[in-house]
């Protein structure tokens, strides 16, 4: 309509009246911005996207155009002094990988701190031609200006920073850079816990001990300065107390380390029957189908006997190698609607797509399968909850643990994305991807081998079901470890879809924040029969409290 009045004027000769003039101005400033800013916000996120499926040096061309004073920029000069760092890491890592020499014995204090291996002279030298320690003291440095200069970035910058001068050898600087990240009372668990791993692996135990009482008073559930407790409180010569701390500690999560030093502790003090119980908890961290005989051989290697039990695949093979194909129907798809009291919030849908083989390093390959959720919310309610997320899992149905799990979340105008990859045999995850504020981040974290995503955890749930044995569950969330407690509530009936159908309850609680808001207490009702198919849940959402209900099976190609 404007436009063909706009027309009709200029045919006609008519003169606008001069008063539309800004009137026209301002709509078109606004269509400018309009166009222009989402133009922007996508090469940014271009560069995040490369970040997040691995293509670390795209992503830092990407960051690198987006300096020269837009307010953006001092998040775009954090993302390149992350990214440069990391590729000069990943660089330490190749010259390290050709010194065919045995890391000091301390190295797992030390976690992935390159600087352990400083004192060779073949690794200084190719570290020195190839530039790699002055990079990482320029990428450090960059990181240092931009927490100084904006508090927004205080703490990340200070992390990072800290991160990169301990591997270029620094170890006070770097240690300077991490106590003030962790002073400025923003700093998440695992920016303290590599600051606690520093100084254990400079030998300043009863530094970490200090820091680790101050940690464990802000929050209880820090397996790492559990363990940094146990070992200053060893040094003091009070053994006792230091395996209370331990017990604490692997309540929390079950951290070898810390379950090595109090078998070898309690061993110590002639008390056989408490090394044992130590060796059972350690039995379920060192048993998978890819080592059967790690636990032996570490039992071997310091002279202990097993417990009995312990040697007969009690917590291997016969668990972990049960599978369940009816879990992973290929080319299913359930739908579940989801509810706020009589308000449908939107739609859940789980499938599940054709298996794949998984190469794992050292064993053959292994068969798993590509589960997905997505999760999308009614238009409708937009102001109420405007949520749109999708999580993939790769999973084997002989463990139930994922091999890698990719979350694509997106809330209103906020995006992340992430990127787990799994490595049970040698104990590790890799995290990689952004947050909110559009920082980068990847980190290499120890893991369990009972350990799930918050995709893979249904299945876990439904394991439990299926054997009747209950119990809670180690989920990694955030890339922090939480506890999911689930027990049986009895069996009933439910009708779902037109039918009544005969099922078992659970009742849980989480105390974290998962997959589609979960949180605090919730219900569920699962088939009773050998699939345990989910059919409805409650729970707790930012909003209130939710339901779930299957109303939908259908396949897909």
């Amino acid at each position: 309509m404007m436009r063909r009045i706009s027309s009709l004027d200029l045919e006609s000769g008519e003169q606008v009246p001069q008063r539309r003039r800004p009137l026209r101005r301002l709509w078109i400033c606004i269509f400018l911005c309009a166009t222009l800013a989402p133009g922007y916000e996508g090469l940014l996120q271009r560069g995040l996207s490369a970040w997040t499926e691995g293509r670390l040096q795209e992503a830092l061309e990407e960051f690198s155009r987006h300096t020269g004073g837009r307010k953006t920029d001092p998040l775009a000069r954090l993302n390149i002094g992350i990214a440069s760092g990391e590729l000069l890491l990943d660089r330490l890592r190749e010259i390290r990988s050709r010194v065919p020499s045995p890391a000091p014995a301390d190295s797992s204090i030390g976690g992935d701190s390159l600087a352990v291996l400083a004192d060779l002279e073949e690794l200084e030298r190719l570290v020195e031609e190839g530039g790699c320690r002055e990079g990482l003291r320029r990428s450090a440095g960059l990181l240092g200006e931009l927490a100084v200069a904006h508090d927004d970035f205080e703490t990340l910058g200070d992390y990072h920073s800290g991160r990169f001068l301990l591997a270029a050898g620094d170890s006070a600087a770097g240690l300077a850079a991490l106590g003030r990240c962790w002073e400025t009372g923003d700093a998440e668990q695992y920016m303290v816990n590599l600051l606690l791993r520093a100084l254990l692996a400079r030998g300043k135990i009863f530094a970490a001990g200090e820091l680790a009482r101050s940690v464990l008073d802000r929050r209880h559930d820090n397996s790492v300065a559990w363990w940094a407790l146990g070992l200053s409180l060893r040094e003091e010569g009070r053994p006792a107390e230091a395996l209370r701390a331990w017990s604490q500690g692997v309540a929390v999560y079950p951290l070898q380390e810390m379950l090595e030093d109090g078998i070898e502790l309690a061993g110590g003090q002639d008390r056989p029957s408490l090394s044992n119980s130590w060796l059972k908890l350690l039995a379920v961290r060192y048993s998978h189908l890819y080592q059967p005989d790690a636990l032996r051989r570490f039992c071997e290697d310091r002279g202990l006997e097993l417990p009995v039990g312990l040697d007969n695949g009690e917590h291997g093979a016969e668990r972990y190698g049960r599978r369940f194909p009816e879990f992973f129907p290929a080319g299913r798809e359930w739908v579940y609607h989801v509810r706020y009291g009589f308000i449908p919030l939107g739609k859940l849908v789980v499938g599940v797509r054709d298996s794949e083989l998984h190469r794992v390093p050292g064993q053959d390959p292994v068969e798993a399968h590509r589960v997905y959720y997505r999760i999308d919310s009614n238009p409708l309610y937009k102001l109420l909850i405007d949520l749109h997320d999708v999580y993939e899992a790769l999973i084997p149905s002989h463990c139930l643990h994922s091999l890698q799990f990719v979350t694509h979340s997106r809330e209103g105008r906020d995006r992340f994305d992430r990127v787990y990859e799994f490595d049970f045999l040698r104990g590790r995850l890799l995290a990689r991807g952004y947050h909110l504020m559009g920082d980068i981040y990847r980190m290499n974290l120890p893991v369990a081998q009972e350990l799930f995503d918050g995709l893979s955890l249904l299945f876990a749930a439904r394991r439990q079901v299926l054997e009747g044995s209950f119990g809670p569950v180690l989920t990694i969330i955030d890339e922090e470890v939480h506890r999911t407690v689930i027990e049986d509530d009895g069996r009933g009936r439910k009708r779902i879809m037109g039918r009544t159908h005969p099922v078992r309850k659970v009742h849980g609680s989480a105390d974290y924040q998962g997959i589609a808001g979960l949180t605090g207490e919730f219900w569920g009702s699962f088939s009773d029969d050998g699939e345990a198919l989910p059919l409805s849940a409650r729970f707790q959402i930012k909003v209130g409290r939710i339901s779930l209900e299957l109303e939908e099976i259908r396949h897909v190609n």
